[in-house]
């Protein structure tokens, strides 16, 4: 049988890497109506920032639900993600790390596709995620997300 701290560390880790593979899922296929859930997954006074510049995106910092939505709503504007963009990101290597019982780093690659539907989709971009979590009475959330092309 396992320690029970033990056991609560694995329950938290696969509840991080599932918020991690939901949050790149709803990015790619939720609807605008939608959108709803992946700020479900966000604290209220989430940070998503760029840290530095891509052919595609420009290094900027967004805080809050309400920049965070404007900034998805204009990447879908752009063409670079949502549905019928034909368009995908992965994530790979993801290494969850704990601060504290309540706070936690998941580290992973990513890799975004461009030209999704055809026999041969582009690898357009990768880099790294570096997301911050933290527990709330709502359970695991992500708190900062730092994009890092390259």
């Amino acid at each position: 049988m396992l320690d029970p701290d033990v056991q609560r560390r694995l329950v938290d880790e696969l509840e991080i890497r599932n918020v991690v593979a939901e949050l790149t899922q709803l990015a790619d296929t939720a609807s605008d109506d939608e959108l709803d859930r992946y700020l479900a997954l966000l604290t209220d006074d989430a940070t998503w920032a760029v840290l530095s510049d891509s052919s595609v995106l420009s290094t900027q910092e967004r805080n809050g639900h309400s920049e965070i939505l404007e900034g998805i709503m204009a990447r879908r504007a752009e063409g670079l993600q949502g549905p019928g963009t034909n368009t995908m990101h992965l994530v790979s290597t993801l290494v969850v790390t704990f601060d504290t019982s309540d706070r936690a780093m998941a580290r992973c690659y990513w890799q975004y596709y461009t030209n999704t539907r055809s026999s041969a989709p582009v690898l357009t971009l990768m880099g790294e995620y570096r997301n911050t979590f933290v527990r709330t009475p709502q359970g695991w959330k992500l708190a900062r997300r730092e994009v890092i092309f390259g």
